[in-house]
């Protein structure tokens, strides 16, 4: 074999050595993006059930202060957690202000363990005053919450 023979060769082997090199890099590039595709569809899926979760865990929250199974200023700061993670802290929808307006009302009041810490006579008049707030507020809430029932969440 002579050199040119052995030169050409060679220069064939090279070309097919980085051809091989040059698919088996596409193939990973092509790996890459689908894998990125289905985690972002996956992502996208849990997302989206966290937030039909969400949607049911609002419309449950409501039912039972609705139907007096649990305290109306309770469900309401839930419900209000609940609703700026689906708005992803929006200004609340004119229709839900009275739940906020509750939930905001009561912010500074102990809650669980937090009433350990102060006197009976103090916890008694925060309960008096969340009464109060209930008192005002309560019928507003309610019909927010009647809303809540039927909403889709994203309209405006």
């Amino acid at each position: 074999m002579s050199i040119e023979q052995w030169l050409v060769t060679l220069a064939i082997a090279v070309v097919v050595a980085l051809s091989l090199y040059c698919l088996h890099l596409w193939r990973k590039v092509f790996r890459q993006r689908k894998e990125r595709a289905d985690a972002e569809t996956q992502r996208l899926k849990e997302q989206q059930e966290k937030r039909e979760h969400w949607e049911e865990s609002v419309r449950l929250i409501a039912r039972a202060a609705l139907a007096g199974q649990a305290n109306i200023t309770e469900c309401a700061i839930r419900i209000k957690v609940l609703l700026d993670g689906l708005t992803q802290n929006a200004c609340p929808r004119e229709p839900y202000r009275p739940i906020y307006e509750l939930a905001w009302a009561t912010a500074h009041m102990p809650i669980l363990d937090q009433r350990k810490q102060y006197k009976r006579s103090e916890i008694m008049a925060f309960d008096r005053e969340r009464e109060a707030f209930e008192e005002e507020l309560g019928e507003a809430v309610k019909e927010a919450m009647r809303q809540l029932l039927d909403d889709d969440f994203y309209s405006a």
